[in-house]
């Protein structure tokens, strides 16, 4: 008896032994799929899959990749993809992006909500990890609530209507490259606990808070 794997091998198995249990086992949980063995997502829709801790540093995404549904996100957090080359009105409501680069992209056309994941807590190394948006003049408007920015790089970014006095930053957040800075002009945000070396050229700080 054998079991057709898409894009892949036909795998010998015998009924009622341990290694069709496994191996069954294995399909269902779609690990021997094609959509996620050979890291290519381009014109796939991966909106509702969680790849939280796979190694994505080499696989390939681009403008025909669906992240998000308009409601739900991928999970790609602790991933460390790269998304190069990304343009247009990209959807990423809801994705989880912590560890994401986003090197070379062009985002001011690309869409984020208040349910976006920008930063996340990697166990492993003890740190909060974040999004890379340098250089990629993303317009986060529309944020607001308990979002969470510890760890992300935001040179570039404009924050224009979005409601940031409940959101976290830390002495990890990038809020310059030394050239370009963060737009986060009426958005009463509170950078409270900040120390250290941070970087503020370029940055609209009109309406932010300092506290402590």
């Amino acid at each position: 008896m054998y079991i057709n794997i898409p894009s892949l091998i036909s795998v010998p198995i015998m009924k009622n032994s341990f290694e069709f249990t496994v191996i069954f086992t294995l399909l269902l949980s779609g690990l021997f799929s094609s959509q996620t063995f050979g890291q290519d997502y381009r014109g796939q829709d991966i909106s509702a899959l969680s790849l939280s801790g796979t190694d994505l540093s080499g696989a390939q995404f681009d403008n025909s990749t669906t992240f998000s549904s308009g409601g739900t996100g991928v999970n790609l957090s602790g991933t460390n993809a790269v998304l190069s080359g990304i343009s247009g009105s990209v959807d990423f409501s809801g994705v989880n992006l912590a560890s994401v680069s986003f090197t070379g992209s062009d985002l001011s056309g690309a869409a984020f909500d208040a349910q976006t994941v920008f930063s996340h807590f990697d166990p492993g190394t003890g740190q909060q990890q974040g999004v890379n948006l340098s250089g990629t003049n993303a317009v986060l408007s529309g944020i607001y609530g308990s979002v969470n920015f510890s760890g992300v790089n935001l040179a570039s970014v404009s924050f224009t209507g979005s409601d940031l006095s409940a959101a976290t930053f830390d002495a990890q957040t990038v809020f310059s490259d030394g050239g370009f800075g963060a737009n986060l002009a009426g958005t009463n945000a509170v950078l409270s606990g900040i120390s250290g070396s941070v970087n503020f050229s370029g940055v609209n700080l009109a309406s932010l808070s300092f506290p402590g």
